[in-house]
């Protein structure tokens, strides 16, 4: 265990700114009289290439809620970068902490309480020799490193979160190698030393993507997914064991390149899967995004983004950025053409808008509560060629006042769950807001619906009793939505 000490400087600069898919066809619009402006920032500019994005908070204490931005560098000085923003007052002003320094590449990063003492660390993967997953975290005053692992070879792809449903966002979830020699592991902290251990041998294609979360209903708890070739693949822990199922695969070789899981179409129950397609055609335009969804055996996945060109994928995730749609939206970034999209829709139906031109190839996408001076939805994150980019939708006066007079829906819970003969549903909603509640089985059928009037609702805690007597025992998805938040949660029957 090493410490270095952090070097820091202050910048904040204003840019300028498939042929036949074998699923089901989609409606995809993109109508340049009625788009979205967005602002951009510049946070760093390097001389090498950034691949990998995180944001995160809780960091420096548990009580630190100062959202950061992690990312690497894989040539150059190659570089484990930090980003803070240190500002009082509007415009942000970024420190960047340089944590090291290194002869070999990294491509890979997370931030996840891997050690389970409330604190966030940092977790980064190299991809080129000496292959290493290693560890960044603040120690009272100063960073501290460690080595968790040897690797075999280099990590294409890697993510941190509670993928055993423990309640711990402490699994290290990382791919080593490539093509015959890639395999899917885990690594545990177990208070003293690392376990590391085999989840899945691959199937012969270099793993490119993985995350976790909760999208399959069938089941309580996160599940992960993986994409590498063109193969997407479910693994659930079981409580003895990983179990493996594939979502969904192309006929022809893919390269899948990019995965992310949110709740971006709202005509289905919960969470679902964003696949962005990257280096190889297969049976797809290369960048095209496909959405995946489903529950328990049964799996549907359709194209909610097909480009006109090839535009690769490499970023790609979901948040809430376009004030405009409710729900979350997916952001989309990569290679060959530079382009940044925003993506969004429901069912069959999809629209799609280039939100700015990178200079170069992108490798990372993160959305999160980037901007504390901005109160109306997310920020993204990109990792531009050798950049940095913070980007917003730019909010009209107006429209502004409405967006703060509107704050999202919190603190949505269901006490108890497990359930026997009723649920109650305790959440808080600003007053005059109207609210449904939908319920689904395990097949995304729905069972139940209400609506409740506007003038039921309070700014305080509410409280709704949910009679749960002529439900059959098993999973179901509470899908709940006021004003522009969509919210879902599991709720277990047992008698």
């Amino acid at each position: 265990m090493s410490k270095n000490k952090l070097l820091l400087f202050v910048i904040a600069l204003p840019l300028a700114l498939y042929a036949n898919l074998p699923i089901t066809a989609n409606d995809f619009n993109l109508d340049p009289n009625n788009r979205a402006q967005w602002d951009t920032t510049m946070i760093f500019q390097g001389s090498a290439i950034l691949r990998r994005v995180a944001i995160g908070n809780h960091i420096k204490s548990a009580t630190d809620d100062t959202m950061r931005i992690f990312t690497v560098q894989s040539a150059g000085t190659r570089m484990v970068l930090l980003f803070t923003d240190i500002s009082s007052a509007p415009p942000m002003q970024w420190r960047t902490d340089i944590l090291e320094t290194s002869s070999a590449g990294f491509m890979q990063v997370g931030i996840g309480d891997v050690d389970r003492n409330g604190i966030n660390d940092l977790v980064y993967a190299r991809s080129s020799t000496p292959y290493r997953l290693k560890r960044a975290y603040w120690d009272n005053n100063d960073w501290a490193y460690d080595t968790i692992t040897t690797m075999t070879g280099a990590s294409w792809a890697m993510t941190v979160g509670d993928a055993d449903n423990d309640g711990y966002n402490d699994d290290i979830i990382y791919a080593q190698g490539t093509t015959a020699n890639c395999r899917l592991m885990h690594a545990h902290y177990n208070d003293s030393t690392w376990d590391i251990s085999q989840i899945w041998v691959g199937d012969g294609s270099t793993i490119q993507g993985v995350a976790i979360g909760d999208f399959d209903v069938a089941y309580p708890g996160n599940e992960i997914v993986t994409v590498g070739g063109g193969r997407v693949m479910r693994i659930r822990w079981t409580g003895s064991a990983w179990d493996t199922l594939t979502l969904w695969q192309v006929p022809a070789s893919g390269s899948f390149c990019a995965v992310a899981i949110g709740n971006f179409d709202s005509q289905n129950p919960g969470n679902e899967i964003a696949v962005g397609n990257g280096l190889g055609s297969g049976s797809m335009a290369i960048g095209a995004v496909i959405e995946i969804y489903g529950a328990g055996d049964s799996w549907q996945a359709r194209p909610v983004f097909t480009p006109d060109t090839n535009e690769n994928c490499w970023g790609l995730a979901i948040g809430d950025f376009l004030s405009t749609n409710p729900g979350e939206e997916i952001v989309k970034s990569g290679s060959f053409s530079y382009y940044v999209r925003a993506i969004w829709g429901a069912g069959d139906t999809w629209n799609n808008e280039i939100m700015f031109e990178l200079p170069g190839s992108s490798y990372g996408a993160a959305v999160g509560n980037i901007n504390k001076h901005r109160p109306y939805n997310d920020e993204i994150v990109i990792t531009g060629n050798n950049q940095v980019i913070e980007v917003e939708e730019h909010i009209a006066q107006g429209i502004e006042n409405t967006l703060i007079n509107k704050p999202p829906v919190t603190a949505l819970k269901i006490i108890p769950n497990p359930a026997k003969n009723r649920a109650h549903i305790y959440y808080a909603a600003p007053s005059q807001t109207s609210v449904e509640i939908k319920l689904y089985n395990v097949v995304g059928k729905l069972v139940y619906s209400v609506q409740i009037p506007e003038l039921a609702s309070h700014s305080s805690e509410n409280v709704f009793t949910l009679d749960t007597k002529h439900l059959s025992d098993g999973v179901y998805l509470l899908r709940f939505k006021a004003i522009n938040t969509v919210l879902t949660r599991k709720l277990l029957i047992t008698r």
